[in-house]
Parts: C-alpha cells; structure tokens; sequence
C-alpha cells in the first residue's frame, strides 16, 4: 500500500472517521531505510546515519471555516496553539476575502477572483454561510439541542438545479407562504412531492425542496419593492408556474398561509378568493380555505379550496413536530450547497448503456447457478466498473441562484433552532439564544408548513388503503374435509 502526504481539500465538515482514515497514510517515517540499497549491499545501523534525511510526511487540512463542532475546528485550534508556542512542525494560516479583493503578481494588481459585491450579496442572504466561506470565522450551533443536526441535511442533499415551474405538467407540488408588511422576509417555499415504491409494494410519499424565494431579494432584482399587492401576484404567478395548466389547480397539493397578525396572512387569503385575470388576459378561479373562511363559501362559490391558514399559536409546536419527524427519517430531499459560480457540474449516467449491461451480466452470473444473493453483489460490483459516468455543465439564471441561495440559508436556520420545553406539554421551537439576533427563521417556518402539508398528504394515502373484509379474509383460509366453514 502507498503511503506518503495528504491533502483534505474542503475538508471543513468531513467527518472525525474520514479524517483520521486518511491521516493514517501519512505516519510513516520516510527516513527508515532497510534492506539493500541501490548497488545491492545490505544496510547497517552505521551508514544509515550517513544518509540524508527525507521530507517526512506531511497531512495539509485546507478549506474555509466551519463550525465550532467540527473536527477541522479542533484541529486548527490545536495546530494555532502549536504554532505560537514555536512548534516548528505546525502552521496556521488564516487568509480571508480581504486578501483577495487586491491580489498582486511580479508587485502588480491584478483582477481578482471575488468581488467585494459578491461577498455583499452573500452576507445579506445568507450571513453565517459568508461568514464562514470569506470571512473564515467559524458559526456556532444548537449542537445537542438541535432539532435537525446538519449530518441529516448532508445525506439528503443532491447537485440539481431547483424547481421553478411544473416541468412536466404532472408533477404536484405543496407551497408555503409566510408574508411580512415591512415588505422583508416574505418567503414563499416550494415542495415537490413524489411517490416510490417500497420493497414490500406499498407506495410511501416523500418530499424534494423544489425551490425557496425570499420576496425582498425578488424586489431587489427586478427593482420594484415588493409591497402587499405585489406579493400576492407573485404568489398567484408562482402558482400558475407549479400547476402547470391543471384544471382547478389540481397539481396543487395545497397553499399554506402564516396566519399570525404580524403578516397580515388573513388579509392576504381574503384577497386570493376573488376569481382574478393575468397578465395574458386568462381568468382564473380564485382560492379559499372553506374551514377557515366559512362565512365566505356562499360568497365566493367558484374557489377553490386549497389554502390552509396556519395560526401559529395553536399549530406551531404540531407543525415543527411534522417536519423534525419527516426530515429525520430522509422523507426530505435538499439540493447541494452552491457554490456561487453560475453553473452547476453534476454526473450524467447514460441509462441505456447501465441498462444493457445490467442485463447481460445478469444472464452471465445466471449461467454460473450462484444463489441470487451473490448475483447481487457480482452484479454491482461489475457495473461499478462500467464507465457510463459524464459530467455536464448546467447554467443557471438569476432566480435559480436566488432559489439555491435562500435554500443554503435555510440550512442555516434549521440546524440553529432548537426545542424548548414547556409545561403544558407542547414544546416552542426558536432559533438558539447566541443565533437569535443575527439570524431569521422565516426560512424556516415555511419549510415546517410544507413539511405539515407532506404529512397530511401521508396522512390520506394511509386512510385511503382498502380495508380487507372479515369474510374475504377467511375466503384464503384453506379448508379441511370434515370442517364447516363459518359465514359472516
């Protein structure tokens, strides 16, 4: 086995395990010298002295910062620690944006790689995640207290563009809205949520984040502030955009509203209710919480029911506890983090070549009468040998990268929130004491709505199993001679 330095590129949230793994290839000392040496004379004690030492070794750990519960953070506190003692084996560097806004060759400036613009876009998106990749300042958070850790985000992320329309015309999608008058941190979430088959062949339903629009950064873009009247025909246009031309808005699982006073999200419902036109000259039916907005049905008899206002005093504690259930059991699926570059690189799988393949090893092992149990692990381990992996290069627009953005400072607010306990016995939910004043969790919010309305969607795939009757039950039963069967 080779063994010599090592490098952990962006290593700032890999995991104690893989660190200390891979630091292991580098503790050999590279001054042993054994056996014979080049002209075939054996080696003694005596000139083993006489020869040069070597490089020894050495393990680089680069990346931005991390947070405080990392084992990077541990070991750039000990390795700085080191250092100033005068430790000649250890070496901290610490380099920040500022460094980069005025970069130099041969004494002369040069463009820089990142812009002071860009680094004050992030900070007003997503502060703590530009805090650590420019400013290397490493975050704190809920740690023990968390009610999501950020390993559960890790394992359910994957690289793909966000979701900003029905791109198929069929897929269904639930969307959550928490509105604020000052015109700041509106956000409106959106799921897409699918159906997979277990191995037993039911049908389990679970969740993508599809996309998250922060309104204010919206209102920047386009350079229109975004006031009450606005964020409504944001919100219509989104969701013509998710239903894809349904009728009565049948891609639409549900619209779940913020009802507390603060954002004014009644209001907002009264006006959705009215039947309304856009921008082309088209009609559209308007929309209605029946249960909600009783008094209204007979008024607005052609909405449609599918908004849902959420008080936030009374279904708070219920909603957190729907989404803390479903993203710890990997029911939710989260994009990668993004990495600010206005392109995304993911892998291209060419599904007819896996497929022919996995057919014809298949037929191979077939003929070698292994049990099907080591067909399965001959067979992936053939296909991992096939080279039908390409990566494409994938561009994004403007609100793509808005959508990406808000979705890594929804992260951010996730794995800072923690549960407080209560003695009526529904817990709070708020972000942690030291995260409360530098972060939102409007993010937040809107994903425990959505991730409300995906368990209520599970809760009517459940009732919605037929029930096997008493007497078809006993129809399988076989029957012995000599025994009467009983009729129900």
């Amino acid at each position: 086995m080779l063994r010599g330095s090592v490098i952990f590129d962006e290593c700032g949230f890999l995991s104690d395990e893989m660190i200390n793994v891979f630091g292991a290839f580098a503790i050999v000392n590279k001054s042993l010298k054994t056996g014979k040496d080049a002209s075939g004379r054996s080696i003694d004690p005596i000139r083993q002295r006489t020869f040069a030492t070597d490089i020894p070794n050495q393990k680089f750990y680069i990346s931005s910062a991390s947070s405080t519960d990392t084992k990077f953070y541990r070991l750039y506190r000990d390795f700085a620690k080191k250092q100033i003692m005068g430790d000649p084996d250890f070496v901290v560097l610490h380099i920040d944006c500022e460094l980069n806004f005025a970069p130099t060759m041969r004494g002369e400036l040069v463009t820089p790689l990142t812009t002071r613009a860009t680094v004050d876009a992030e900070m007003r998106t997503n502060p703590e995640k530009a805090r650590r990749e420019y400013y290397c300042q490493f975050t704190t958070e809920a740690g023990t207290d968390a009610i999501i850790r950020r390993g559960v985000i890790t394992r359910n992320e994957e690289v793909r563009k966000p979701i900003l329309y029905n791109e198929t015309g069929k897929q269904k999608f639930i969307i959550a809205y928490d509105p604020a008058r000052q015109r700041d941190n509106s956000v409106v979430q959106v799921w897409e949520v699918y159906e997979i088959e277990n191995k037993d062949g039911s049908i389990d339903l679970r969740a993508k984040i599809a996309a998250v629009f922060n309104l204010l950064d919206i209102g920047k873009k386009i350079k229109s502030p975004m006031q009450t009247p606005d964020q409504i025909n944001y919100l219509r246009k989104l969701i013509l955009d998710y239903n894809g031309g349904a009728d009565n808005y049948d891609n639409i699982l549900g619209i779940y509203i913020d009802a507390g006073a603060g954002g004014g999200g009644v209001m907002i419902a009264d006006m959705l209710m009215q039947d309304w036109t856009d921008e082309s000259g088209m009609t559209h039916r308007g929309l209605i919480d029946k249960e909600y907005s009783s008094d209204y049905v007979s008024k607005f008899p052609n909405a449609v029911n599918k908004l849902h206002l959420i008080s936030p005093t009374a279904y708070k504690s219920i909603i957190f506890e729907a989404g803390i259930e479903l993203i710890n059991q990997d029911k939710v699926g989260f994009t990668a983090t993004y990495d600010g570059k206005g392109y995304l690189t993911v892998f291209d799988v060419d599904e007819k070549v896996m497929n022919k393949a996995k057919n014809e090893i298949t037929e191979k092992l077939k003929k070698q009468k292994l049990s099907d149990e080591e067909i399965k692990i001959r067979l992936q381990e053939e296909l991992n040998n096939i080279e039908s992996v390409k990566t494409k290069i994938i561009k994004l627009d403007w609100r793509e990268e808005l959508a990406l953005q808000n979705i890594d400072a929804l992260k951010e607010e996730v794995v800072n929130m923690v549960r407080k306990k209560r003695d009526s016995g529904k817990d709070g939910f708020d972000l942690s004491p030291e995260k409360a004043n530098k972060l939102n969790d409007d993010r937040c919010y809107t994903m425990m709505l959505c991730a409300y309305g995906l368990m209520e969607e599970r809760r009517k795939l459940i009732y919605q199993k037929p029930k096997i009757e008493p007497k078809s039950i006993m129809s399988n039963l076989p029957i012995r001679k000599g025994v009467r069967r009983s009729t129900f």
